[in-house]
């Protein structure tokens, strides 16, 4: 999913998450707790399905200011902690800057813990190139590399009780501790 997607289902949870939880807090007796209560779903929610710390604020402030304005347009009784009703928008974008702050928190430690990991062979190409070696080094590891296996072969043996390749030389498997060499009668 893409970096715009993520920026609008982040948004489109804001806004639903605190639309909703500001039409309960007229319901309440104690408003305060649906106001907790958006903060924190909100911070949760979109910070994890963004999961970038900078688009997961822009998107939680974008979603909750619209989802304020609409509110306060509709009527909503908003709670304020302050008498005078010209606080209300102030104290309410900074409920929202401390839930965009919260939020980006989260977007950071989901984008952490869900990024995506490289695939093997998109590491094993990044490593090449990043050791990429000159042509003459090349040209003498192609020559020693076509002479050690057969090297290779020549020393080692298959153990006839493990299956286990094992140096030639061996009197015992080094790998289950079978005697190889039969005594000699």
């Amino acid at each position: 999913m893409g970096t715009l997607a993520r920026f609008l289902a982040g948004a489109v949870i804001a806004y639903g998450l605190n639309f909703l939880l500001q039409y309960v807090e007229q319901l309440v007796e104690n408003p305060i707790q649906p106001v907790v209560l958006s903060v924190t779903a909100t911070a949760l929610a979109t910070g994890f399905v963004v999961g970038s710390a900078a688009t997961a604020a822009l998107a939680v402030l974008v979603g909750a200011v619209a989802s304020f304005f609409s509110a306060y347009f509709l009527g909503f009784f908003l709670w304020s902690p302050s008498p005078i009703p010209s606080d209300l928008p102030t104290i309410r974008l900074l409920i929202i800057g401390g839930t965009a702050l919260l939020t980006a928190g989260f977007g950071y430690v989901s984008g952490r813990m869900f990024a995506a990991k490289p695939k093997p062979e998109e590491v094993s190409l990044q490593v090449t190139e990043q050791f990429a070696q000159p042509a003459e080094v090349e040209e003498t590891t192609k020559k020693t590399s076509a002479t050690v296996p057969v090297q290779m072969e020549q020393a080692m043996k298959v153990c006839k009780f493990c299956q286990n390749v094992i140096p030639s030389e061996s009197i015992f498997c080094p790998m289950c501790g079978a005697k190889l060499v039969e005594p000699v009668e």
